[in-house]
């Protein structure tokens, strides 16, 4: 297993219910497991349900709509972060509401923390609607992984869908 240093910033300060994950680094994507989680293009293309591990970088935050966003490091909102599958997106409909409902989970909102705009975020939580467009609900573990590149992992869902099952 592969443990990333995750950004300088000390959750041993933060009280946990169980919100913070040990930083494991994804060896691919798309099987919606903590080593091949989804992308933000799937939860937003398929219909899919259910508890899932998702990747995308911070972009910014939904101010009560999706017709409201802020896409910057400096935003008072402490309820959602918006991920998308490029750092520098800033298209609200490519991106993927992330609800923020605990104290704990607000310590990953830009405005407690300016430093992970940009950074993958690598949340578990249900797929479900929020602001009326494909978000993640109910974020059961979450951490930041600033060094990691999305698109250096294989998209593990797209290499099995290929494979024909012959050697």
């Amino acid at each position: 297993m592969v443990v990333a240093a995750c950004q300088q910033y000390n959750f041993d300060d933060i009280q946990t219910d169980n919100t913070t994950a040990s930083a494991v680094t994804p060896t691919g994507l798309g099987l919606g497991t903590q080593l091949c989680p989804l992308t933000t293009d799937q939860v937003i293309a398929e219909s899919l349900t259910g508890e899932q591990w998702v990747a995308g970088y911070v972009v910014g935050s939904a101010y009560k709509t999706m017709n409201n966003c802020t896409f910057s490091a400096t935003t008072p909102n402490t309820s959602n972060v918006l991920i998308a599958s490029d750092s520098l997106c800033t298209d609200a409909e490519k991106c993927v509401p992330v609800e923020l409902n605990t104290t704990t989970l607000q310590q990953f909102s830009l405005a407690h923390h300016p430093q992970g705009f940009r950074q993958c975020l690598v949340v578990k939580g249900s797929l479900a609607r929020y602001f009326s467009h494909p978000g993640i609900r109910q974020v059961t573990q979450a951490y930041l992984l600033p060094d990691l590149d999305l698109s250096t992992l294989h998209n593990m869902k797209q290499d099995w869908s290929e494979w024909d099952g012959e050697y």
